[in-house]
């Protein structure tokens, strides 16, 4: 069905695009796209992975084409350059995303279909299926001191908490640009380990590793993109480690509507909380205030804080980080499109291999494309979107093979997880998950980088055990032959 669905919304879309694609005549075409789109999220309620999947790809798209048709043709949908946000931009930015979605939904169904064949674990019910050795005992046990370290290092290279200095203000920087992935995918490795280890005191030492990385470690100072992962992370593998999918209930949706609402005020309050006597209100009206049509004839002003001071006449409705991703992405299109830059037909993703090491160690490696907006003095806040990329690369046409390969591989290893319950299948997955918002929206390269994270501290854990079976292996021997 959903196949189906994402099918008839490219007709829909094609029409749009290529016939009815002014204005006025795809007002309705479009809002029937959009109700199917919603639909077909809907119909992911059974497996919030996948709903995540295609919600994050989908909704960059749609939105700001949703935006025009809500608040007038001239509205943007992010501060700054209203050219580089046009309605004709912004409809070839759903025209390429109802593709992808068609793309992503094929990958997904193929990737459960791939390892179909594999054989369920044995499970209980309601309980972690359980660890036959040890393995998941010493990961989990060798996880603690490194979540501890990576949340004292993340305090160090963010800062001090938000209400004492603006976001990253006095921040030292880090070593490391993973860092923040290194304990996202150790805290999901702590979590999977200890359940099925069955650990007397597990869940009160994930509640103190929470407190001290999530919070202690990136909240306070204004981080958010690896705590959503860290959280998202947790909720799959909480069902994952049962072999079953999440599912998406009443419950869930007003917990993620709760959660929506704090991480964007988080996102404000990073920037005025040091602001003095300002309440958690003047924060949430701010955090929102960009949800409403605003002229930037005022700017952004509470108490001397000013940002956004451009294109005095325009209307502006900014949903949050939304924006400036979608930002990205028709900019993106605009670069191409006017011959600024050139189709890339694959060199970017290559180049990840030239990226792999870090920066102290190979300071002439490839640039981060992030920074290609600034050669040309457009406006971002960072991150490329993934079906930007594939537009740099590929065009439209890479619309139809891109999504559905990666959404490919997030499915298969998901599957493979829950069905097999193996280590290896486990860091694979923890691959996406260790930085699925930040993969999801600023760059695909994220997934790869935190997939190399991922391998090298499997390898690690692997080492730590094989000397934990050797030495218990002679303790055993010795003994023995000293019962002998």
């Amino acid at each position: 069905m959903n196949i189906f669905l994402s099918f008839i919304n490219i007709i829909l879309g094609s029409l749009i695009y290529f016939r009815f694609n002014s204005y006025e005549e795809s007002i309705y075409l479009f809002f029937s796209s959009f109700l199917i789109f919603l639909f077909n999220c809907y119909l992911r309620f059974d497996n919030f992975l996948f709903l995540f999947r295609n919600l994050t790809l989908g909704i960059i798209g749609f939105v700001p084409l949703l935006i025009k048709f809500i608040y007038g043709p001239e509205t943007s949908f992010y501060f700054g350059e209203p050219d580089l946000q046009i309605f004709d931009l912004c409809l070839k930015m759903y025209f390429c995303t109802v593709i992808a979605l068609l793309s992503s939904e094929i990958g997904l169904e193929l990737g459960k279909y791939s390892s179909s064949y594999t054989p369920h674990a044995n499970y209980l019910s309601t309980n972690a299926i359980k660890s036959e050795n040890d393995n998941w005992l010493i990961i989990s046990l060798v996880c603690i001191p490194i979540i501890i370290l990576v949340a004292y290092l993340t305090s160090i290279s963010a800062g001090p908490p938000i209400w004492q200095a603006s976001y990253t203000s006095e921040g030292q920087g880090q070593l490391l640009g993973n860092l923040q992935s290194i304990g996202v995918i150790c805290l999901l490795a702590y979590y999977v380990g200890s359940q099925k280890a069955n650990w007397k005191y597990k869940n009160s030492i994930l509640i103190l590793l929470v407190f001290i990385f999530l919070i202690w470690g990136m909240a306070i100072r204004g981080l958010r993109q690896d705590v959503i992962s860290a959280i998202l992370g947790l909720v799959f593998c909480y069902s994952l480690i049962k072999g079953k999918d999440f599912k998406i209930n009443l419950t869930s949706i007003i917990i993620i509507f709760i959660a929506y609402i704090f991480f964007e005020m988080l996102g404000a309050a990073r920037t005025l909380a040091t602001v003095s006597n300002i309440s958690i209100w003047e924060i949430f009206i701010v955090a929102f205030e960009f949800l409403t049509p605003k002229g930037l004839e005022t700017g952004f002003n509470l108490a001397n804080q000013n940002f956004f001071l451009f294109d005095t006449n325009v209307q502006v409705v900014m949903p949050g980080t939304l924006g400036p991703i979608a930002k990205t992405f028709s900019t993106t299109i605009f670069l191409v499109d006017q011959n600024y830059i050139d189709y890339q037909f694959g060199k970017t993703y290559f180049e990840y291999l030239l990226r792999s090491p870090p920066e102290f160690l190979y300071p002439g490696r490839p640039e981060d494309y992030a920074w290609m907006f600034l050669k040309y003095n457009t406006i971002t806040i960072g991150g490329f979107f993934e079906l930007a990329e594939i537009y740099f690369n590929f065009g439209i046409l890479g619309m139809f093979f891109m999504p559905g390969i990666i959404s490919f591989l997030i499915s298969y290893v998901y599957e493979k997880a829950k069905r097999t319950q193996s280590i290896l299948h486990y860091f694979l997955l923890f691959s996406f998950l260790g930085s699925l918002f930040r993969g999801a929206w600023y760059q695909t390269f994220a997934f790869y980088k935190t997939f190399l994270t991922s391998m090298i501290l499997l390898l690690f854990f692997l080492l730590i055990i094989f000397i934990f079976e050797t030495i218990k292996k002679n303790v055993i021997n010795k003994n023995l032959k000293f019962i002998d």
